[in-house]
C-alpha cells in the first residue's frame, strides 16, 4: 500500500480506506485524461497506419525516441579543409539599417528571403556576385519578428513582434 499527498484526493468513496500504488497511478490517469479532453492522437501507442506519411513520421519519432550519435560522414563534403571565400551581401541591392530577422533560404530554388524590423520582405536571387533583389515587400506597421518559406516554397509566413502572423501568397 501506497501513503501519498494525491491518495486522499484519489478515492472514489469513504468506503475506502488504502489504495494501492497501481490504482492510484490508474485513477490519476483517468482523472488528468479526463481534464485534458482524453488521449491525444499522437500519445496513442498502439496507432495502426493509414497512410504513406504515416511511415516517415513514424520515422522521425524514432529518432525523437533514441540517443546516440547521428552524425555519419558525408558523401558530398571532401574531406580536410573546406575552402571558404567572402561573397556579396545578399540584400546589398537592398540594405537596411534596422536588426535584420530571418535570412531563410527558399527550399528549391536559390533564392533567400531578408526580413526585419523595418517592415519589409525582400526576396534575392543569391548567385554570389551580384545578388539581384526579386522584390520587396512593405508591410505596414508589421515589424518582422520571423518569417520562413512554406514546406512547398510557394508561401511565405511572418509573424511580427506584435503577435501577429501574416501570410504572403
Amino acid at each position: 500500500m501506497m501513503n501519498n499527498r494525491f491518495q486522499k484526493d484519489g478515492m472514489k468513496n469513504a468506503a475506502e480506506s488504502k489504495l494501492s500504488e497501481d490504482e492510484l497511478q490508474k485513477r490519476l490517469k483517468e482523472e488528468f485524461q479526463h481534464a485534458m479532453g482524453g488521449v491525444p492522437a499522437w500519445a496513442e501507442t498502439n496507432r495502426r497506419k493509414t497512410s504513406p506519411d504515416d511511415e516517415s513520421e513514424e520515422d522521425e519519432n524514432d529518432l525523437l525516441q533514441r540517443t546516440g550519435n547521428f552524425l555519419s560522414t558525408s558523401v558530398t563534403l571532401p574531406k580536410g579543409i573546406l575552402k571558404m571565400k567572402n561573397c556579396q551581401h545578399a540584400n546589398a541591392e537592398r540594405p537596411t539599417t534596422v536588426r535584420i530577422s530571418s535570412v531563410p533560404f527558399h527550399p528549391r530554388a536559390q533564392v533567400v528571403m531578408v526580413t526585419g524590423l523595418d517592415n519589409a520582405v525582400s526576396l534575392f536571387q543569391v548567385d554570389g556576385k551580384t545578388n539581384p533583389k526579386i522584390q520587396s515587400t512593405y508591410l505596414e506597421k508589421f515589424p518582422i519578428f520571423k518569417a520562413c518559406f512554406s514546406a512547398n516554397g510557394e508561401d511565405v509566413l511572418a509573424t511580427s513582434t506584435h503577435s501577429e502572423v501574416f501570410l504572403c501568397l
